[in-house]
């Protein structure tokens, strides 16, 4: 385990330093700011090649707009100030605005085709690996409203020289999805469709400066208010102009929307058919790409490039065949893209994509029960629709109720579309067969009883968890609260949670005869091990009683299976602060009239404990001689290990506590305590200090639990760190910004983290940036221990600025190459 020292530099402030920078100014110096009640040395350069932000502009608790900022990032410049460093974020710098307009083919006035009753959704991968950046609009006018002739939608947009992640490219590929909305009641809603944008970037094409005035152009005429007209002295070139609106269009052809239908049914593993599905069963279609002994079939109609595996170009007004070449392999692409070689061009698989979402018709026809009608949109554009069928291959995925006691399965279909009649109409296409679904048995009651042991967290404070704790001295005189006896992995807000899931296989003859067309099933996706489907039961394992006491048992209903015995794998996640662990177990459900009740006990988890303090506080300086950092937040997070992945290690996999206060200790060590409990494993570790209180981030370090012991003591220190000043003044007035440290733990220093899994190897520090790095249940985010506040997100002041504190690690080489 890793400790820093402690130096005695700085008395800690008072509770209320300042309210105005002007206060720090009198009191502290020039250089110094008002942050939150405390004055900070403001005069640093901030350390720009390790600092991220995540910008978001927020109404109605939804982001409006969201743009992922780099330190390093062109478009970003200092302010001219004297005595304090300032990051400027010009939002004109780092946003454009995307016009879509979708036409009806079929709808049009005097001023032509009518845009389409839609809702719009616009997605991109996150640049630093957090949630995908995503936004939804709708275009829905009323009756009596003038129609807009587009939805606008602000989108984040990047410089040539930004460095990017390789799947953002120059800029990167947006994905844009459009669902068609019914206009009347009990219209069925048509297609889903995608497109493929690649918007522009900033291009590099400047003039060199030295003042704003090189940067006018004719004088006569200059706007200081436009930011193209500013120069940036440390780059010696003017802002870079662009376009800020792009506009984007197309026609839906409602050719290419087309009806699919089917039936879904019951059947035993025997394929015996033993009803129609349930109202209400989920059924999800995706596209998918056809294998092989697909291809051949699709060879064989006319033409045969319309079952090849579908891709979207980008949407261009250029004729794809006057483009210029943009790859001749994959790699040339970017992360997501494939390179189509006959063109030369780019394009976004579609393979995996959603085409249509819904349930089994509820109010189906007598004898068509199990009924599923679903749209697709075939992609058909440009073919000869008139005359060819045109092959899909889609993934049909069917999930039954509960009731069922039926695990979800994946079917695939070869949907050969008719050519279209006269009028253009198509007709419905069929799944070639049933959407079939084997079932495992009747339901049975099984009742799961947790038990943990209660710990003694501070004398006198034996608990469940950590809510037990006081946290200030004013909790702490109204004493320890009753001890408990006997702990169900809940904490005071929250309950465990449980998962059962168990495979389904199918006999090879019986799989083999479903896949040869010998049934009326069509064929079953299956894996390399033979599973064909999973059934999965999960929820909140208990409930808190009117007093909020947790209460010990979680009722379930699992099928048996066809001989009566079944064993599923059960997974317990217990929540943060309790002191009783997660585990991964087995559970034997048996056919039986009455309910089965399995006693599980639940593992001690290791309590990680110590004391946060400021790593410049004098004692002798403060009132009560104490340095701890109350309210302080304690961070950890699973970082992942050869062989460990979210299908064996349970989770939660991210912790965080708040500091206590500790009566047990002698005046002056009793602020700033904590207790974490966490499971054997290796944490990414750190701690954050509350907003308005001395410190910035501690260092990030490694804890290897996996062979700890039941208690471990681990201290944090408040480093001094470096105040960054972002005016973001330019922005909505209620935007958030979460900021990142995005590497000072690769850096060539005593701190460098090392893989314990990597250690000698090229690869062998950390990189806390990457998917798959922490164990996460979304494999596409990073750790999520990089932001460098204890809160969710800081608001701008009522001057337009954001102040936050990053790690400093004493290296000159940490600004912009």
């Amino acid at each position: 385990m890793l400790v820093a020292g402690c130096s005695t530099l700085a008395p800690k402030p008072p509770e209320v330093e300042c309210v105005s920078n002007e206060d720090c100014v009198q009191s502290r110096g020039p250089g110094f700011v008002c942050d939150v009640d405390v004055c900070r040395d403001g005069s640093e350069s901030p350390p720009l090649s390790y600092i991220g932000l995540d910008l978001q502009e927020v109404a109605g608790g939804q982001a409006q707009f969201r743009a992922e900022i780099a330190g390093c990032d062109r478009e970003l410049d200092d302010l001219d100030d004297s005595t304090i460093e300032v990051l400027s974020v010009p939002r004109r710098e780092v946003a454009q605005q995307l016009n879509l307009a979708v036409y009806d083919e079929d709808s049009t006035n005097e001023q032509g085709p009518l845009l389409i009753t839609s809702a719009h959704t616009i997605a991109q991968g996150s640049r630093f690996a957090r949630d995908e950046l995503r936004r939804q609009v709708r275009y829905a006018p009323e009756p009596d409203d003038e129609p807009e002739a587009f939805v606008a939608v602000s989108w984040p947009r990047y410089h040539e020289d930004d460095e990017l992640p390789t799947f953002l490219g120059d800029g990167g590929y947006l994905v844009w999805q459009t669902q068609p909305l019914p206009t009347e009641e009990g219209q069925q809603a048509r297609a889903l469709r995608y497109q493929h944008l690649s918007p522009p970037v900033t291009e590099d094409d400047a003039l060199p400066c030295s003042t704003d005035l090189d940067c006018c152009g004719d004088l006569d005429d200059c706007d200081e208010d436009d930011v193209r007209n500013a120069c940036i002295v440390s780059l010696g070139a003017c802002r870079k102009p662009f376009d800020d609106v792009v506009t984007y269009t197309y026609v839906y052809e409602n050719d290419c929307d087309r009806e699919l239908g089917g039936r879904a049914v019951s059947v035993d593993t025997q394929l015996n058919e033993l009803g129609p599905m349930p109202a209400g069963a989920s059924v999800t279609i995706r596209h998918a790409d056809p294998n092989i002994a697909e291809l051949a079939t699709c060879l064989n109609v006319s033409p045969p490039q319309t079952c090849d595996a579908l891709g979207l170009f980008r949407l261009d007004p250029e004729p794809l065949e006057d483009r210029e070449p943009e790859c001749d392999d994959d790699a040339a692409c970017g992360e997501g893209l494939r390179c189509d070689t006959v063109t030369s061009q780019c394009e976004l698989p579609l393979g995996g994509r959603v085409a249509w979402t819904g349930t089994v018709a509820a109010d189906a026809t007598p004898g068509l029960e199990g009924q599923v009608d679903a749209r697709v949109y075939t992609y058909c554009d440009g073919l000869d629709n008139d005359a060819d069928p045109l092959t899909r291959v889609f993934d049909v995925t069917v999930t039954p109720p509960e009731s069922l006691g039926a695990p979800s399965v994946t079917l695939r279909s070869s949907v050969v579309f008719s050519p279209l009649q006269a009028g253009g109409q198509g007709g419905e296409a069929s799944f070639g067969g049933d959407l079939c679904v084997p079932t495992l048995g009747e339901l049975e009651d099984v009742a799961l009883s947790l038990s943990g042991a209660p710990r003694e967290l501070l004398p006198g404070y034996t608990c469940c968890d950590v809510d037990c704790l006081p946290r200030t001295a004013d909790d702490a005189a109204l004493g320890a609260p009753e001890p408990r006896s006997q702990c169900v992995g809940a904490t005071s807000g929250s309950t465990a949670t449980f998962r059962a899931e168990t495979p389904l296989m199918i006999d090879p003859e019986v799989l083999d005869a479903w896949n040869s067309g010998e049934s009326s099933c069509i064929p079953i996706v299956a894996e390399s091990d033979g599973t064909v489907g999973v059934l999965r039961r999960s929820g909140a394992c208990g409930s808190l009683d009117m007093d909020g006491v947790p209460l010990t048992q979680c009722d379930l209903r699992l099928p048996a299976g066809e001989d009566g015995e079944l064993e599923y794998k059960l997974r317990i996640e217990t929540p943060v602060g309790s002191v009783s662990g997660s585990l991964d177990t087995t559970l034997n459900v048996l056919a039986d009239a009455g309910t089965t009740l399995s006693e599980l006990a639940l593992p001690d988890r290791i309590l990680l404990q110590g004391r946060v303090q400021v790593s410049d506080c004098d004692p002798e300086a403060q009132t009560d001689g104490d340095c701890g950092s109350p309210g302080a937040q304690v961070l950890a997070e699973r970082l992942r290990m050869a062989g460990e992945s979210v299908d064996n290690v349970p989770g939660p996999y991210v912790h965080q506590v708040s500091t206590f206060f500790d009566p047990s200790k002698p005046s002056g060590e009793q602020a700033g305590a904590y207790v974490l409990p966490l499971d054997p494993g290796v944490w990414v570790v750190t701690a954050l200090p509350d907003s308005g209180t001395d410190g910035g981030p501690a260092r990030l370090e490694l804890l290897d639990l996996r062979d700890a012991a039941a208690r471990e003591s681990h201290d944090f220190f408040l480093e001094p760190g470096i105040l960054v000043t972002v005016d973001v003044s330019s922005f909505d007035r209620r935007s958030q910004i979460i900021p990142l440290d995005t590497g000072s733990w690769a850096l060539p220093t005593q701190f460098q983290l090392i893989h314990p899994d990597r250690a000698g190897q090229p690869d062998e520090v950390l990189d806390l940036g990457a998917p798959g790095e922490c164990l996460s249940t979304d494999p596409s985010l990073g750790c999520r221990i990089r932001r460098l506040i204890g809160g969710s997100s800081l608001p701008p002041t009522q001057l337009g600025q954001v102040r936050f504190t990053t790690r400093d690690l004493d290296l000159q080489a940490v600004d912009c190459q």
